[in-house]
């Protein structure tokens, strides 16, 4: 069959009216070249490549030549094209039986077009792992496949393979330095290495190349928001959205960058622009779910969030983005909380928990939910607050929620298990500050009393050396302190391994052993005896005091104890005085 001359000169067209940036009429007539011949491959490229319809526009076009060409002998071309044209289809499973009857039936499966179809729809389902593996495939047959490079270098990027990088860029610009693709290429290379400048500097080379190569402009976004220039990020997005008017990608950027900066409402106008192009992103819907939730707007987020669940649920067991659904499942938990739905919240939390179990996040909040239902859920909540901080010692907000919820266990002590817990949350401001107050006042009398105690044993290891060895002495004595650190190390430890009761067990035992060990080994220190021996004798020599004394002692320990008092009760009793002495009969 020959060229369709009508169909080719509407593709024409319609390359024109996308030059003249009119996408309505540029779509237009590539579909009208695609009804007139659906074998086209002109107009679809076009379409594909530049990004010219949204996800259900597409599948509506797929579907359309898919029954064009259906009952011809180009039916291996109805394949190709519902294999391009399903990148961003919300069903996986249609991924596997269109690319699997591409292999079985048209013995396609190791085409450079259709693995580059399927790489980028592994990229676009956030399968970084798989697309690479494709786009790998695709280099080792021509390393110099212009139409793979952006989905591979940007894989590196999401794999972190800074190596593999690196080689394919140098070897990229110094094989073609008039292409857009080879500085794309090292700006991925240096955004990786976190060197923002010389990306910045890379990514603008390549847009000024190809002013049209909307992933240079992606990531020259990119490179601008990792420093947080806010303004000239959304400039570089704005420009791909312009370019890639069907893509979702530079609009979900516009609205997490909105979202960074708290423009709440801006930010949900953009991510709602990007669900609209693409509803099958789990990524677009959950930023979108965290801006309803800023913004108080719960039940909205609760739905939101959920429609994250039912994506997710779609995916295959052993998908990687699967695991990549604990920050959709934490938002949900977040999200019933703050609706006081606890039961709700405490399950989810322990399903994101499950997928992620060493985030101490996870774990604090898990104990923030169990501590407001209260009751036998507090003691649970406890060993949650122990476990996170064991991970991230420096959180104050699960330290200072564990000194409450021990205070609550210990009032459920007290009143024999009856509810007495105060809710999380509504203690008064100036109850906060007595108890930390309290707090401090504790700390400060800890502290004290190690000092007292050190000061005792230096006093008591300096009497059994002579001068000239007491240094060595005391600095072994002292060395004696690394006990604290010991236990900062190993109390984690044991806490993740058999509970946080058992810390104080094992502890309360190792200081029962140096007791009795100190009890039996340790001697009185020399000179001891005799000044026992003169205190006794002192006190067989010293005469019996007076009443008249003892009342003048203490009345005179009372002056001294109050110098104030002690003035004015001298000038009263000045004043009460006569003024002359009565004579003796």
């Amino acid at each position: 069959m020959g060229v369709d001359l009508a169909a080719a000169a509407c593709a024409c067209v319609g390359a024109a009216y996308e030059a003249l940036e009119n996408r309505p009429r540029s779509v237009a007539w590539l579909v009208r070249a695609l009804r007139l011949d659906a074998g086209c491959a002109e107009a679809l490229d076009f379409v594909v490549d530049r990004r010219l319809l949204s996800a259900d526009e597409e599948a509506w076009l797929r579907d359309e030549t898919a029954a064009a060409l259906e009952n011809s002998d180009r039916a291996w071309v109805a394949a190709v094209y519902s294999a391009r044209l399903g990148c961003r289809d919300a069903d996986p499973a249609g991924d596997a039986a269109r690319f699997e009857a591409l292999d079985r039936v048209h013995g396609l499966g190791d085409n450079q077009e259709v693995l580059r179809a399927r790489a980028e729809r592994c990229y676009t389902a956030h399968d970084y792992r798989g697309a690479y593996e494709v786009a790998r495939r695709v280099r080792e047959r021509d390393p110099y496949d212009f139409g793979c490079a952006p989905v591979y270098l940007a894989s590196l990027v999401e794999l972190g393979a800074k190596h593999e990088l690196f080689s394919t860029a140098h070897e990229l610009a110094k094989a073609y330095p008039q292409k857009a693709c080879s500085w794309f290429a090292v700006g991925c290379y240096y955004l990786l290495v976190k060197k923002n400048d010389q990306a910045q500097r890379h990514f603008h080379k390549a847009c000024k190349l190809a002013p049209r190569f909307a992933p240079a402009w992606i990531g020259f976004g990119n490179a601008f928001a990792a420093q947080d220039e806010s303004e000239q990020a959304m400039a570089a997005y704005r420009t791909a959205s312009r370019l890639f008017q069907g893509s979702h990608v530079p609009l979900a950027y516009i609205g997490m960058e909105y979202l960074r900066t708290n423009n709440l409402p801006l930010a949900k106008h953009f991510l709602r622009g990007a669900r609209k192009l693409c509803g099958s992103d789990p990524m677009v819907l959950n930023e979108l779910g965290v801006v309803e939730l800023r913004q108080g707007l719960y039940a909205d987020a609760e739905q939101t969030f959920s429609d994250v669940l039912v994506l997710f649920e779609r995916l295959p067991d052993r998908s990687p983005l699967k695991s990549a659904c604990e920050s959709s499942v934490f938002n949900l938990a977040q999200t019933y909380r703050k609706m006081k739905r606890f039961d709700d919240a405490a399950r989810y939390f322990e399903l994101a928990l499950a997928l992620k179990p060493g985030d101490a996040a996870i774990r604090g909040a898990l104990g923030v939910t169990l501590h407001a239902l209260g009751g036998a859920h507090v003691h649970k909540a406890v060993e949650c607050y122990h476990t996170a901080l064991a991970m991230r010692p420096d959180d104050t907000f699960c330290s200072e929620m564990l000194s409450r919820a021990l205070r609550d266990v210990a009032e459920l002590g007290r009143e024999g298990g009856l509810e007495v817990l105060r809710p999380v949350g509504l203690l008064r401001r100036q109850d906060v500050g007595t108890e930390d107050r309290r707090g401090n006042d504790a700390g400060r009398e800890v502290r004290a009393r190690e000092r007292r105690v050190f000061a005792v044993g230096v006093a008591y290891v300096s009497k059994f050396f002579p001068k000239s060895r007491q240094g060595t002495a005391l600095g072994v004595f002292g060395a004696g302190n690394v006990g604290s650190a010991v236990t900062k190390l190993l109390a984690p430890m044991v806490m993740l391994a058999f509970g946080w009761k058992a810390v104080a067990e094992v502890w309360a035992l190792a200081l029962a052993v140096i007791a009795v060990v100190s009890f039996l080994l340790t001697r009185d220190e020399p000179g001891l005896a005799e000044r026992r021996v003169a205190a006794q004798t002192n006190t067989l020599a010293k005469p019996a005091s007076s009443p008249l004394l003892k009342l003048q002692g203490n009345s005179m320990t009372k002056l001294f104890l109050c110098p104030q008092r002690c003035s004015s009760w001298t000038k009263r009793q000045n004043s009460k005085a006569p003024t002359t002495l009565p004579r003796k009969g």
